[in-house]
């Protein structure tokens, strides 16, 4: 009887304080930062997904210019701090968890958010940001949580649940249309193992299509009303020659077929060597140095050489406006992008397994040297609890080591995705470190208590 009492205050009474008292402590200490790419949220910018630009201007028009900021942060100080709770007493639930063990999982999160504040090296990773993370974080836990009750008890309701956090998801972020991608491949493994109906699973898939549809159909929409132009958001193609003159050789010149788009390389390669932003001004003798040095001259590529160059070079030649040079300047980087970028697939490769490296390390902890064979032990018991966690026989024990296969296929994806497309800033990588470390203690927690009945036996 005391210790369920003790459970019933730790959820709804003692976890709760705390919370609230470390989210009013955030908002004191911190107010409301403002991020790099704030500005383009609340300008609407073409190039920004449309759900936080559509939340700062739902906030903007309620509280007003000088207001609204003080309430996305009150907002997201809120939402963190009930995702928080929801996922702890989701868990402590389903694996009938006693007050230590709800503690712990508590504390790895709470953990997690004082990380993002204190140790992020980079900064500013945390509630009271004005930038998508401040959203997209806390609804990916809700996320997280969702996928461990479905994976325990499958609802249509809660499949729904599920889609709706996966399209919110990619609506704040593209990038985050990796959950999509993880749910059907999860569920595909659990249908292939017996655990899950093919009709289900076609469900599920149909469900996840109409899903990323829908976000698709609501971002052109977006564009639409705001630009009249009906292609949804520009940019995705100066990936292709920031990756591309990242990796140029002079000889490159001998892809273009016409002068001027010779000329037009010629030019942006001098600025890169100007810059150092080439692979050559590497340095070798550091830790995945490709991976750092590309991270490095990443955004100085696409901010400070290519789009400044491309936007005089249109605003001189051509009448056009704001808008119109933005998607000349999609099309020209996609155009003489994609062949420099083909050319170096090799190179790409190579820069892609050191930047998995690193946002796989990131996951679970750092991306330095220093942390290289902590993380690989790490990532050993995990595995190796994952393997035992299917040997055994309890239910609860199981669905321990399929939560944490979902967690390994979804920092997969995410990872794989976001060294491919760009690199793995911690932003973009470290939603999965919470769920990564509470599924590792499950998975531990289940084997203790399988040796204890063993030996109580």
């Amino acid at each position: 009887m005391k210790t369920i009492n003790l459970r019933v205050n730790i959820h709804k009474i003692i976890l709760p304080v705390i919370t609230i008292a470390l989210m009013v402590f955030l908002g004191i200490s911190d107010g409301v930062v403002w991020g790099g790419d704030t500005q383009g949220y609340l300008n609407m910018d073409i190039g920004r997904e449309a759900g936080y630009s559509l939340f700062l201007h739902f906030f903007f028009l309620i509280f007003g210019e000088t207001g609204f900021a003080q309430a996305v942060v009150i907002f997201q100080l809120f939402l963190w701090g009930a995702s928080l709770l929801i996922l702890t007493g989701t868990i402590a639930e389903l694996w009938d968890l006693k007050a230590g063990s709800t503690m712990i999982v508590w504390a790895i999160q709470v953990f997690f958010l004082l990380l993002l504040k204190y140790a992020s090296g980079l900064g500013a990773v945390y509630a009271n940001t004005l930038l998508t993370e401040g959203i997209t974080y806390p609804v990916y836990f809700l996320f997280f949580k969702t996928v461990l009750q479905l994976n325990r008890e499958y609802s249509h309701k809660r499949m729904a649940e599920l889609l709706v956090y996966c399209s919110i998801l990619t609506l704040i972020r593209t990038q985050l249309a990796v959950t999509f991608m993880a749910v059907v491949f999860f569920w595909f493994i659990k249908m292939l193992a017996g655990c899950f109906p093919v009709k289900r699973w076609l469900g599920l898939l149909l469900g996840c299509l109409a899903g990323a549809a829908l976000v698709m159909g609501g971002q052109k929409l977006y564009t639409y009303v705001l630009y009249g132009m009906p292609q949804g958001t520009v940019g995705s193609g100066s990936f292709f020659m920031t990756s591309g003159l990242y990796n140029a050789v002079e000889e490159d010149e001998n892809l273009y077929e016409t002068k001027e788009d010779k000329e037009l390389f010629r030019d942006l390669y001098e600025l890169s060597l100007q810059q150092k932003a080439n692979y050559r001004f590497m340095d070798t003798g550091i830790f995945l140095p490709l991976s750092e040095h590309y991270s490095q001259n990443f955004d100085k590529i696409k901010f400070e050489i290519v789009s400044p160059y491309f936007y005089k070079y249109f605003a001189e030649s051509q009448n056009m406006d704001e808008i119109q040079i933005r998607i000349e300047m999609d099309r020209i980087n996609r155009k003489l992008g994609l062949p420099l970028f083909l050319n170096h697939l090799r190179e790409k490769a190579e820069q892609f397994f050191q930047e998995c490296l690193r946002g796989y390390m990131r996951t679970a902890a750092k991306g330095s040297l220093l942390f290289l064979i902590p993380v690989l032990i790490i990532y050993l018991v995990y595995l190796c609890a994952l393997v035992c966690s299917f040997k055994g026989k309890e239910r609860s024990a199981k669905d321990a080591g399929w939560s944490a296969l979902f967690v390994m296929i979804v920092s997969t994806g995410n990872i794989m995705l976001t060294a491919f497309m760009i690199f793995c800033e911690p932003r973009y990588v470290l939603y999965n470190m919470a769920p990564f470390y509470i599924t590792g203690y499950l998975m531990v927690l289940e084997i203790y208590r399988k040796r204890k009945e063993e030996n109580i036996r």
